[in-house]
């Protein structure tokens, strides 16, 4: 099983909260049904990473894009986990020289044994970042989902409330994270996810330093990345050098370099979505402003004409709906489309972070073969007590060389499978990404069109 996305337990249901109650069917008077309206292509069932009150009114579905591997009859695998982090707290420092900095209480439920059925503690951004790294770390080859960025800007505008969107996209952002870990066949029986849902603040300090201890006794090479989101990964990596990797690494490098085209594509689209949107709220406002002065407009004009000030004042309030539509319609499109969009982006620069991941095991093994060759060659050469020592330093270095190669192709192996699993649900993603978004578009027009002239009195548009 490849990586695994944020699908939630059960059939399809969100365990955190209730169904909400259908509507009933109008019938027309001739007691003839309705017609059918168009049905939608999407499944609700695996949309878990956003929440109930997040999701716009009569706006398709879109499914999730963390969910690595699907079954025979393409039906979402049911996952042991389902995971919300909600409940954002601004903590204050107790040294006046740091930030301060948010916490988020993470919601658990499993039906996994040797795990309580329900938990819930309260976690900070850096400890996402250092879970994600642990579980880099502990399995080469797997593309672990990436987490939002953290900057210095997104952090002021937390801690001054000025940005209730920022707060909210991030607890979202998580929740997928986190779901798409406990789909994983190898991160959801990690001892650091176990950790990180059920110790309390103090054990789970304790933890990471002692994790830390760990890693640097068994891994002394391995790089602690930390506290960086997919832009800085994308930093990192834009100008590394792909001299030193192991022999017939061309396919690894090729994916790389895929990676990193569709990367830059993705941002240019997600850009020029972005500046739309915005252009929408933009637009909103601005209709939102002329409304209330066609409204003065139309209260001064019926002191002269009641029925052209009465026109007025109902344009303004056309105006009002056409507005309200317009953000709606921003809204929307910025949830079900821009956010898809934009943790691709962050998910293409985990794979290229995870090639250069695989690359250097093949450096290390590559090292190690140049060690081996070197000291077959001084045993060769080497006579009485030298040859001892040399055959004793080639036992050494030849158990190294067969542990790092063994390393390495474990790694490639397992980030080929997950790379062929990433291709099949970015191919279904991205499909139904563009349905969603050309559906949306044609909602938009139909809204429009059933506002068309409704508050305007038909005296307008007739000839006196």
């Amino acid at each position: 099983m490849a990586f695994e996305g944020d699908v939630s337990l059960g059939d399809g249901e969100d365990p955190f909260s209730q169904p909400a109650p259908k509507k009933p069917v109008p019938v027309d008077s001739d007691d003839e049904a309705p017609a059918p309206k168009p049905q939608h292509h999407y499944d609700t069932s695996r949309q878990d990473d956003i929440y109930e009150e997040d999701i716009p009114q009569e706006a398709p579905a879109v499914a999730s894009s963390s969910s690595m591997k699907e079954t025979d009859d393409d039906e979402p695998e049911k996952s042991d986990f389902a995971f919300r982090v909600c409940e954002p707290r601004m903590t204050m420092p107790d040294s006046a020289i740091d930030l301060a900095y948010w916490t988020y209480y993470v919601n658990t439920k499993t039906n996994l044994p040797g795990w309580a059925k329900e938990l819930k503690e309260s976690r900070r951004f850096s400890d996402f970042i250092w879970l994600r790294d642990e579980l880099c770390n502990e399995y080469p080859g797997a593309i672990i989902p990436p987490l939002p960025e953290k900057n210095v800007k997104g952090h002021i505008e937390k801690v001054l409330l000025t940005n209730v969107d920022l707060l909210s996209y991030r607890q979202r952002a998580l929740t997928k994270f986190l779901n798409a870990v406990g789909r994983h066949h190898l991160a959801k029986s990690s001892a650091h996810l176990k950790a990180f849902c059920e110790l309390d603040h103090a054990a789970f300090e304790a933890y990471k330093s002692q994790a830390k201890k760990t890693t640097a006794s068994t891994n002394p090479g391995v790089v602690q990345k930390g506290k960086e989101g997919w832009f800085k990964m994308f930093k990192r990596g834009k100008d590394e050098a792909s001299a030193n990797i192991a022999p017939g690494d061309a396919e690894l490098q090729a994916k790389k370099q895929y990676a990193k085209d569709m990367e830059e594509c993705l941002s240019t689209v997600h850009d020029k979505l972005k500046k739309h949107i915005e252009n929408r709220s933009d637009t909103s406002k601005a209709m939102g402003e002329l409304s209330s002065y066609l409204v003065s407009t139309g209260e001064l004009e019926c002191q002269a004409d009641a029925v052209l000030g009465e026109d007025l004042k109902n344009s303004g309030t056309y105006t009002t709906s056409l507005g309200q539509l317009q953000q709606e319609q921003a809204n929307k499109e910025r949830l079900l489309v821009l956010e898809v969009i934009g943790y691709y982006i962050g998910l293409f620069c985990a794979v290229k972070e995870e090639i250069r991941r695989v690359q250097r095991l093949g450096v290390t093994m590559c090292t190690f073969a140049d060690e081996l060759e070197s000291c077959e060659v001084s045993l060769r050469k080497a006579a009485g007590e030298k040859k001892a020592k040399a055959e004793h330093n080639k036992e050494i270095t030849e158990a190294k060389y067969k542990e790092s190669k063994a390393k390495y192709e474990k790694a490639v192996a397992l980030f080929n499978t997950e790379w062929d699993a990433f291709h099949q649900l970015k191919k279904k993603d991205m499909k139904n990404v563009q349905r969603v978004f050309v559906e949306l578009q044609i909602s938009y027009a139909r809204q429009q069109e059933n506002l068309q002239h409704a508050p305007i009195q038909p005296a307008v548009f007739t000839s006196e």
